[in-house]
């Protein structure tokens, strides 16, 4: 709890133990003492929060004995008198160390696949289950003669363009979706316990050859799960 000009009037027993090396805390201020700060944070939620009389949160660092050793989102809201007076703020502080750590860990994972599929040799491009690329690789470009920037983001099967002249579904839409219609279309169409994989066909746009197609359903999950230990794996290698 602080005061309008941002000093500490009371704390519970975790805030305690998390700035031991403070104590006493009570009538501080809470950007000296939880940040080491001479002046308010910027953005400062409790800041906000008298501004604004309303809710606000800021994620911030959790900063002990000088460095910092987790993650807290701080959310702040003011009290008022009977006249409408902003008496105080309340912080309400929540350790999100652990969730941090996942996102972070999960962005580098899908930074190292999406590097994967950057280079392979073979042209591949990955979509959504909406339909929409989110992958556009380099021999993609080559083959297509379409820049990644050109194609991120489009949906509508406009992917099938660069090979056909006109946006129509190709083996990759008949992995998320089987039709009979667009199936006969294909020279040839293997698939396994259901989910269509392999096709062949022609394409008038790039030479008038024939081409054989593979396709994959990603289990993007256990990608990401087997980049994580292969991660810690490293690291502990390391360490």
């Amino acid at each position: 709890m602080l005061t309008p000009d941002l000093k500490i009037v009371h704390t519970n027993k975790a805030m305690v133990e998390w700035y031991a090396e403070h104590l006493p805390l009570q009538g501080k201020t809470c950007f000296q003492i939880y940040r080491g700060l001479k002046q308010p944070c910027e953005n400062c939620p409790a800041v906000r929060a008298i501004a604004n009389q309303g809710l606000e949160m800021q994620t911030l660092p959790l900063l002990q004995e000088g460095r910092q050793t987790g993650d807290l989102e701080v959310y702040a809201f003011p009290m008022f008198d009977d006249e409408g007076n902003v008496t105080g703020v309340v912080e309400y502080i929540r350790d999100v160390t652990k969730r941090k750590i996942a996102e972070r860990a999960l962005a580098d994972s899908e930074r190292r696949l999406a590097d994967i599929i950057e280079f392979l040799p073979d042209p591949t491009w990955v979509i959504e289950t909406n339909g929409r690329v989110i992958a556009w690789n380099l021999a993609m470009e080559r083959v297509s003669d379409i820049e990644k920037k050109n194609m991120i983001g489009k949906d509508d099967y406009a992917y099938a363009a660069p090979f056909y002249g006109q946006p129509r579904p190709m083996l990759i839409d008949l992995v998320l979706k089987r039709d009979k219609k667009w199936e006969s279309m294909f020279l040839t169409l293997k698939d396994h316990n259901g989910v269509v994989t392999e096709s062949e066909s022609y394409h008038p746009l790039i030479m008038n050859i024939e081409i054989k197609t593979e396709c994959t359903d990603i289990d993007w999950d256990k990608v990401s799960d087997f980049l994580n230990k292969d991660a810690m794996a490293k690291r502990g290698v390391t360490e």
